[in-house]
């Protein structure tokens, strides 16, 4: 994986969670890739993709695979967690794979799961001058109390 967002291994699969945002920000992206960790002779690895109901995240590259010999790989499978609306985001998408040979075996391999999580959040509001002014005060009031506190 590269790119934002923090991938860890649960029950079952992995959650991708790209955190907080602020609304209108520029989109966070990650770049996930398939790979045949097999070594030596193996069954070649084919696969598609199944996205759950979800909004918040776009997709590109994500068609189906085929062919991947042990060790070989595939990337350009891009996220992008979008800021245009407040809430809460989330999505599921599953990976399905199976395998293959020369012989004309195939079988299924294994299904992975993958949770997009994020957040939108409304842009924090900047502080009026009148509350620096306050502020201000404040840190004279308590510099002026230690000084007179010290004389005593």
């Amino acid at each position: 994986m590269a790119g934002a967002g923090s991938l860890s291994a649960s029950a079952g699969g992995y959650i991708l969670d790209f955190g907080t945002i602020q609304l209108g920000s520029a989109g966070l992206m990650a770049e996930l890739g398939v790979f045949n960790v097999a070594s030596g002779p193996a069954d070649l690895l084919n696969g598609s993709f199944a996205f759950g109901a979800g909004a918040g995240f776009t997709f590109d590259g994500f068609g189906p695979f085929a062919g991947m010999a042990a060790g070989d790989g595939r990337d350009g499978l891009d996220i992008v967690f979008g800021s245009s609306s407040l809430g809460s985001f989330s999505q599921t998408f599953t990976i399905s794979s199976f395998g293959s040979n020369a012989s004309g075996y195939q079988g299924q391999a294994f299904d992975t799961t993958v949770m997009l999580r994020g957040i939108v959040v409304s842009v924090a509001a900047i502080p009026e001058p009148e509350t620096y002014l306050l502020m201000a005060s404040g840190l004279i009031a308590v510099w002026v109390a230690r000084r007179r506190s010290r004389r005593s």
